[in-house]
């Protein structure tokens, strides 16, 4: 079947049309298009995305432009409110290596929903010189008052995600109420219960399970084992036969399900599901996590600052809680998942850190010393080159070297007397200044976890002097 349009059918005010010669306007231009539904219902069925597809093909062959059919990018069943949309993702890296020249959708809601996105997205593509065509409304970003029409269009659109938002909150308490599980996924533990074939949203224990979800919290509150040894233990013997980190083992103890109480931001709801432990349980594994979690991450002295040389990531904090009360602190790096110990790490830096300190010391008499142990360091090492070169005899290279050896003892003894007598250094320092001694000259610590050595970066600025 062969269609042909009749020349002036389609004048310049209809919603399908555009300004000046199509020809010129879209040669060697690269041409595309966009179409979003959100519902589930259009994304199985294709209400809306076929219309939409139908428009902007329509708009195509009636200004005789062809674009192959990977111009057209589509992404169905994805909410306008959420940025990260797979097709429109690429489309984006298109616009942003400069690849598009026009864009065609049937209306800006397709774009997004959102306020502050729509703005900077039209920004943009103005910016590059994008030409944007609406099939079914009018769009003009060049003067105020299209301007200003065009945001409160999206004021309209961005209450629209709200209600949908409040609809959606409210439709899933609902279900919570009639007894159903309405949040992503199944706690361990836990299966659909077999008489609600239909929805699947009720969930009932799994009994061969209940005695090893009872021990997680005999292993906390009983035998006082930290939230890792717990993870450690789990896995090895692979309980309820799957993998287990700290993160699973402390999502579980703060879930209340297993306590049967549903609970969220907005309701609580008591005897919602068949217990697995009491409330009374539930409630003193809370404060037992709290009350650890208040001791840890106040000792920790180089939180966030530590770096795995190895695997160029940032190392994450962990503990361990013995019987006897004392509390094990480590940084651990989450991918080679090998730790070291705070009061090892402490050993390794403390000359470093020391150092430091003196240089910042308001002391005249111990910059000097400073200043001489410095320079006499200098010619040690002159020294020692010349020695290798063979400028010097070893005889007096040994002479000099003695000497030199021994003024350095005599400045180090001073530095040392001072410290003691002025309390300068790292180790006078307490908690609260450690910390913001390190905030202001170290950027981070770069530990090697195989040789064991720590080096030290510093910032290279002072961040009082911005």
């Amino acid at each position: 079947m062969k269609i042909e349009y009749k020349k002036g059918a389609f004048n310049q005010s209809s919603k399908f049309s555009i300004a000046g010669n199509v020809e010129e306007s879209f040669k060697g231009l690269n041409v595309f298009g966009y179409i979003r539904v959100s519902s589930e219902e259009q994304k199985r069925y294709g209400h809306g995305a076929d219309r939409q597809e139908s428009d902007i093909r329509y708009y195509l062959t009636r200004n005789d432009i062809k674009i192959p059919k990977e111009n057209i990018f589509k992404d169905l069943g994805y909410s306008g409110g959420k940025e990260k949309r797979p097709a429109f993702q690429e489309l984006l890296k298109l616009i942003n290596s400069n690849k598009v020249d026009v864009l065609i959708i049937t209306s800006t809601e397709r774009i997004s929903r959102s306020i502050v996105f729509r703005e900077k997205l039209f920004s943009k593509m103005q910016k590059k010189g994008i030409k944007l065509i609406t099939l079914l409304e009018t769009f003009d970003w060049d003067s105020a008052d299209g301007r200003s029409n065009n945001r409160n269009k999206a004021v309209a659109d961005q209450g629209e995600i709200e209600r949908a938002r409040e609809r959606t909150i409210r439709s899933l308490d609902q279900s919570a109420m009639s007894g159903n599980y309405a949040k992503a996924g199944l706690p361990r533990g836990f299966e659909r219960a077999p008489e609600d074939r239909y929805f699947k949203k009720r969930i009932q224990p799994i009994e061969k399970y209940r005695k090893e979800i009872q021990g997680v919290w005999k292993m906390l509150l009983t035998h006082q084992y930290s939230i890792l040894a717990i993870s450690q233990h789990l896995d090895s013997i692979k309980a309820m036969g799957l993998g287990w980190t700290d993160l699973q083992v402390r999502t579980m103890i703060m879930n209340p399900i297993y306590a049967g109480i549903y609970e969220n931001d907005r309701i609580r709801i008591v005897d919602h599901t068949e217990k697995i432990i009491s409330e009374e349980m539930f409630l003193e594994g809370l404060k037992a996590i709290k009350k650890r979690s208040k001791k840890t991450l106040n000792g920790y002295i180089f939180k966030n600052l530590v770096l795995c040389e190895s695997c160029g990531i940032r190392v994450s904090q962990e503990s361990t809680h013995k019987s006897n009360g004392r509390i094990y602190l480590y940084y651990r790096c989450p991918k080679c998942r090998k730790r070291i110990n705070q009061k090892k790490l402490f050993e390794l830096t403390s000359d470093q850190f020391d150092d430091m300190c003196l240089q910042e010391s308001k002391e005249e008499h111990l910059k000097l010393l400073l200043e001489k142990r410095y320079k006499l360091n200098l010619v040690v090492c002159n020294l020692s080159e010349n020695f290798i070169t063979s400028d010097i005899s070893e005889v007096y290279f040994e002479d000099n070297l003695k000497k030199f050896r021994e003024d350095l003892m005599k400045i180090n003894r001073d530095i040392d007397l001072i410290k003691k007598q002025k309390k300068v250094g790292w180790k006078y320092l307490d908690k609260y200044n450690r910390r913001e001694f390190l905030k202001k000259n170290i950027n981070y610590i770069s530990y090697n976890y195989n040789t064991g050595i720590a080096k030290l970066v510093k910032v290279r600025y002072n961040k009082a002097d911005q």
